[in-house]
């Protein structure tokens, strides 16, 4: 069903005016010499045309050839003329006759007539106004003329569609690449504010833009077709990781522009922009030592090694430039992603976003674009209604993947890989996402806690990798969410569908041939035995048989990949230490390190609030509260401290290490202060980072049942 026409959405091509005076007179010559070129060579179709044949055909062919040197107001007849009835058909209906002749009206290049950006259009504008500083009416008429020409030329390429649809794609793959052409300038920033998606007839921030969107609607509503041949050509377009950051961007919010096409594009295009900032995500790695890399970056290592030091000083300084480069791609991109989520409606979440689930879960540490989901469900946690919040779906859809195996986990229905990532994405989303609800978190915990003690019980351990993986997914919850937890099994009344109960977590142990605790991040093991210890979660012959943790007021350093790369940036203590990472396994909602779309994360769980968050029930506010190395790179609102501290709390840690250098960061003491140099010599080649001052204080603003302004 075709929609109805919204006539705002062609106001960036209007009608074609009047034809001149002397109209007639070209348009009766252009007649006359396509005939004529067509009667010649009527006898033999198939020979290649002559083009010698007729000086009046040759004269067409030159002023279509270089619009440049050709007179502006005979190339608008000549477009006009070519537009009609007879001509159109004779021309466009036999297209091997007349191949050079359409190869140059559909090629036409007319971006060099007149004005190249929106600025240049703003002082048309005020000249024609008469503001100081605007053209000339010289100037005026030029722009007008050139006006002129460009509405021909397009209305000609919706002629010829409609005239014969063998030539869609050809004027569609015209149409894109002049996108392309005008994304390109230097002088068109295009910005959140130029994404439209609600068809109002708004500008798209330049008018050639907006002739190009118009034009692109028309053949829409007229041959049907082009819905199929359209989406194809928007991302073969699509600029390479490689090009200009402008480009990048650009074209990126003009794609989003086309949101206002229709449904037929929409979820292409959702795709599109999360496969593409995917693949900027993809090109950042993040080692275990917490060192940024691009992806291809590792094998010049060795080469490295036999360079004298001035050459790798300067080889490692260009590669960190082009880690700073994709980085900031990246940023723009994530910026604009979230203003476009940020502009839908609630139901979005459930038409478009699934679809990309499984292409997060099979790609090997993503960073940056899972929190496109997490975004809408944080905006969706912050508003009243009656549904359930999307992040219960979110966490649904996980679930359903990993209980697809337990009826036989050593089924080959799902790959190892995908399982792994599933129990990582839960794990991760549970325990750093502030907005969601214990019970929730309690389900989640129960789900992980059936898939590993049916493992169990099948007595088949042949994917013993997979049943780490979810010991150390349950464990990482624990770590974060684990008091809260238990707190919450304290409150509910007996016989609550989610058992969390302790008996459930001493049957990970039952089994001799397996374990678990030896088997994840050595910081995950030494929290987990903590807290273990506190609520009687591990047995007692597990806990003889291992070290003995004593008891702290405070909890240890969860360290993960993505958190030693925020240590490295700070210059942290033992900051080039190699995480433990027996599964090398990655928790996909590590603190998001971008600059400028950093803001838009908010309610998150920095590892110094957890006591905080344990603890809300009860009102309690312990001082000596532990604080991460995260602690180091957030600053709390007053309220909490009065400056950055990053406190050791490790009885075992050398004290002789005071100070560190890097990044600007000084350690002295445990109760001494951080001086924080310049955001520069925090970051990672100057993007990758956390905004330490508006992600912290933005989410503190939009408190857990805070309803938030979106």
């Amino acid at each position: 069903m075709i929609a109805a026409l919204n006539t705002d959405l062609y106001k960036g091509l209007p009608p074609l005016k009047e034809p001149p005076a002397d109209f007639e007179q070209v348009a009766n010559f252009l007649q006359t010499a396509v005939h004529t070129r067509h009667n010649k060579s009527s006898v033999t179709p198939t020979k290649r045309p002559n083009h010698s044949s007729g000086s009046g055909y040759k004269a067409i062919l030159d002023c279509l050839r270089s619009p440049a040197k050709s007179d502006v107001n005979l190339l608008y007849k000549v477009l006009r003329a070519l537009q009609g009835g007879q001509v159109l058909a004779t021309v466009f209906g036999h297209p091997q006759l007349h191949a050079t002749l359409i190869h140059f009206a559909l090629k036409l290049h007319l971006f060099d007539l007149g004005p190249k950006s929106g600025a240049d259009y703003k002082n048309k504008r005020a000249g024609e106004e008469g503001v100081e500083g605007g053209n000339t009416e010289q100037d005026g008429s030029k722009n007008e003329i050139y006006d002129d020409v460009m509405n021909a030329h397009y209305h000609l390429l919706i002629a010829i569609c409609s005239a014969n649809s063998t030539f869609l794609h050809p004027v569609l793959d015209v149409l894109m690449r002049h996108i392309r052409f005008i994304c390109a300038r230097d002088s068109l920033d295009l910005n959140e504010c130029n994404i439209i998606l609600d068809g109002s007839g708004r500008s798209s921030g330049d008018p050639a833009l907006d002739k190009v969107h118009a034009t692109i609607q028309k053949i829409l509503m007229l041959v049907p077709k082009a819905k199929i041949d359209l989406f194809p050509l928007v991302s073969r377009n699509f600029p390479h990781i490689t090009n200009p950051s402008q480009l990048v961007k650009n074209y990126t919010v003009v794609a989003m522009q086309m949101w206002q096409y229709g449904d037929f594009i929409r979820e292409d295009l959702v795709l599109l922009m999360l496969n593409k900032a995917l693949e900027m995500d993809v090109e950042i790695r993040i080692e275990d030592n917490g060192d940024v890399i691009l992806d291809d970056s590792k094998k010049d290592t060795e080469g490295d090694k036999e360079e004298n030091d001035v050459h790798v000083v300067e080889k490692q300084a260009k590669k960190l430039k082009t880690v700073s480069d994709v980085a900031h791609k990246l940023d723009v991109n994530m910026k604009l992603i979230f203003s476009f989520l940020d502009k839908q409606e609630r139901s979005f979440y459930g038409l478009y976003m699934p679809q990309f689930i499984p292409t997060l879960l099979d790609v090997y540490k993503s960073k940056f674009v899972q929190f496109s989901f997490w975004y809408l469900m944080e905006k969706d946690a912050c508003m009243e209604h009656d549904e359930n919040p999307l992040y219960r779906q979110f966490i649904s859809e996980l679930i359903q993947i990993l209980y697809s195996t337990v009826s036989s986990p050593d089924s080959n229905h799902i790959s190892n890989s995908t399982i792994m990532s599933t129990a990582s994405y839960l794990a991760s989303f549970c325990a750093r996402a502030r907005f969601v609800d214990t019970d929730s978190i309690c389900e989640v915990l129960s789900g992980l806690l059936t898939w590993a003690i049916f493992y169990i019980q099948q007595k088949n351990f042949t994917r013993n990798k997979l049943f780490y993986s979810i010991t150390q997914a349950i464990f990482y919850i624990m770590c974060y969410r684990g008091r809260q937890v238990m707190q919450y099994r304290t409150d509910q009344v007996t016989g609550s569908q989610h058992d969390v109960s302790a008996e459930r977590f001493h049957q990970l142990f039952a089994s001799d041939a397996l374990n678990p605790l030896a088997n994840c991040l050595s910081s995950v093991r030494l929290e987990f035995q903590v807290l273990g210890g506190e609520f009687g979660l591990i047995p007692d012959s597990i806990v003889t048989a291992t070290k003995k943790v004593k008891k702290k007021p405070a909890a240890n350093k969860i360290m993960t990949p993505g958190i030693s790369c925020l240590r490295n940036q700070l210059g942290g203590i033992h900051s080039q230490a190699k995480v433990s990472n027996p599964l090398d396994s990655f928790f996909p909602f590590d603190p998001y390190l971008l600059r400028q779309s950093s803001d838009c994360i908010r309610q998150y769980l920095y590892w110094e609030d957890v006591e905080d968050l344990t603890y809300e029930r009860e009102g309690e506010n312990d001082d000596e509260s532990a604080t991460d190395l995260e602690a180091s790179t957030v600053m709390s609102s007053q309220e909490h401290h009065g400056s950055i501290v990053l406190k050791d709390l490790d009885e075992d840690e050398d004290e002789n290490e005071n100070s560190v250098g890097g990044g600007g960061i000084t350690i002295s003491s445990e109760q001494d202060e951080c001086s924080v140099g310049s955001t520069e010599e925090m970051s990672i080649g100057e993007n990758l980072r956390i905004d330490e001052v508006n992600s912290m204080e933005s989410w503190r603003k939009a408190s857990i049942g805070s309803q938030g302004s979106w």
